[in-house]
């Protein structure tokens, strides 16, 4: 017990000095939440489903937030304010819906008008009506940014011989030794399958657990496993949810955001609604033709670097899908997981690759989109089964987890993926650009196959709807 205790006070100290080191300056230093086994141990078994969740906002002067607290709980509040005093903050009153389970509610607020380099520190209402230690919020320049790019956190339920503790370990890992590299990360992009069962809430806690995500905003999409319940809905909070959809989803739906000059699409892969993800994306792209960059992100692997992309399903469904989606509204970057592997493909169009980068680490204006597979950030690597594919440019092969980070400015974006257990740089590839996007969309599509996938999309939507009704 005294060990315990001893391990969480240094854990509590180091958390609160970090944070008091950054208070009156512009670069204060995000803790990287770095720990041995023992000391994630006894941090992990301290931990419950009331975690703060951080989510990028509508655009970089917003931030959404969601936590759990007990439903006979007085009406919860979250504050932001600068410096650890709080003195100038904001209180919210949180908008509360059913959780889960009964005994509790989900509390979600927006916090708005957030300025850009500066230090702020937010807390919100806990189960005991208390409010929670303050927390650092950094907000950074939108004009030139960086992200870090994961996928797969795959927490799995404990059977016993805690697996979802391990599992948190390796995400963890993976952030801190990505932080400790990079202190000037602005938010995280996660593709996918943050949870293994998708219907076990518990997996949450394994998925939330990295101190770092009390500091850093994660925008997740929403992955096979995560469709395989409805957990995942009451851990997020996206905003600007495609909420016109012609199928809605019961556990999320197609989202954007918006970061200085870029434009972010998340899509649900496991909706295969092409209507809803058409109209979802020229409403975006309508919302903000002055993005100079868009990026997409959804789970499904298509023109990945492992044997799910040569799945029928990813050659045949997600091409035929996403493929003349992206050609017709010009996506930059496409980022995805499913395959637990690391792969850049060539400047890829809807029938194939338009310019072979093959040992090249730079381009300018290319043709074409990108497409970016993360590697697992758990335990759960895969193996290669099948030769590198022909429109893969790069792919890592061992069995080590990587991070990827994308650094953007107005003339360029610059990808860079490192090993966690070297941090040695494994891949490099810039896009500069001079050229903008043309000004008018064609709604009709640019290919006469499309107009047909979206008229069988929509058939096979009445159809699963349907059928969801007699189930």
């Amino acid at each position: 017990m005294k060990t315990t205790r001893k391990i969480l006070s240094a854990l509590i100290a180091a958390v609160m000095l970090a944070s008091c080191m950054g208070v009156g300056s512009s670069a204060a230093v995000l803790p990287d939440g770095s720990m041995n086994a023992e000391e994630w141990n006894t941090y992990f078994s301290a931990l419950d489903n009331t975690m703060i969740s951080l989510t990028p906002g509508s655009d970089e002067t917003q931030l959404n937030v969601c936590w759990h607290t007990s439903a006979s709980a007085a009406p919860s509040q979250f504050k932001i304010g600068k410096g650890i005093s709080m003195s100038d903050a904001i209180t919210y009153d949180a908008y509360a819906t059913q959780a889960e389970d009964e005994a509790q509610r989900v509390n979600r607020v927006i916090a708005a008008g957030l300025e850009a380099n500066t230090e702020y520190y937010y807390a919100y209402t806990r189960n005991d009506g208390s409010w929670s230690a303050p927390a650092l919020y950094r907000t950074l320049s939108a004009d030139t940014f960086k992200v870090l790019f994961v996928t797969d956190i795959q927490i799995s339920p404990d059977r016993g011989s805690g697996e979802m503790r391990n599992d948190s370990y390796c995400f963890n890992n993976v952030l801190s030794t990505a932080l400790k590299s990079n202190d000037d990360i602005s938010f995280i992009l996660n593709a996918g399958d943050s949870t293994e069962s998708g219907n076990n809430p518990v997996e949450w806690i394994g998925t939330l657990a990295p101190p770092a995500l009390r500091n850093l905003p994660m925008a997740s999409a929403i992955g096979n496993h995560d469709k395989k319940g409805l957990s995942y809905k009451y851990y997020t909070f996206s905003p600007n949810n495609y909420d016109e959809a012609l199928f809605p989803s019961e556990i999320g739906a197609d989202n954007w955001f918006r970061y200085g000059e870029v434009l972010f699409l998340v899509y649900d892969s496991t909706c295969g609604s092409v209507e809803d993800h058409n109209n979802f994306t020229e409403d975006a792209i309508k919302a903000n033709k002055d993005a100079k960059w868009r990026v997409a992100m959804m789970h499904h692997d298509l023109n990945g670097s492992n044997d799910s992309a040569n799945s029928a399903e990813s050659r045949i469904l997600f091409r035929n899908i996403y493929g003349p989606l992206f050609e017709k509204y010009d996506i930059d970057l496409a980022l995805t997981g499913h395959s637990h592997t690391y792969g850049r493909s060539h400047q890829m169009g809807y029938a194939g690759v338009l310019q072979n980068v093959d040992g090249i680490k730079s381009v300018t204006n290319p043709e074409g989109t990108v497409y970016v597979s993360g590697s697992t950030a758990c335990y759960k690597y895969d193996a290669m089964e099948y030769d590198k594919p022909a429109w893969i440019a790069y792919r890592f092969e061992e069995p080590v987890n990587t991070y990827t980070t994308l650094e953007f400015s107005h003339d360029s974006l610059a990808l860079r993926t490192c090993r966690c257990d070297t941090e040695e740089l494994v891949d490099e590839y810039t896009i500069n650009k001079t050229d903008t996007y043309e000004e008018e969309i064609d709604p009709a599509g640019m290919f006469d196959l499309y107009a047909i996938v979206r008229i069988l999309g929509l058939i096979f939507g009445m159809i699963a709807s349907l059928g969801s009704k007699f189930n």
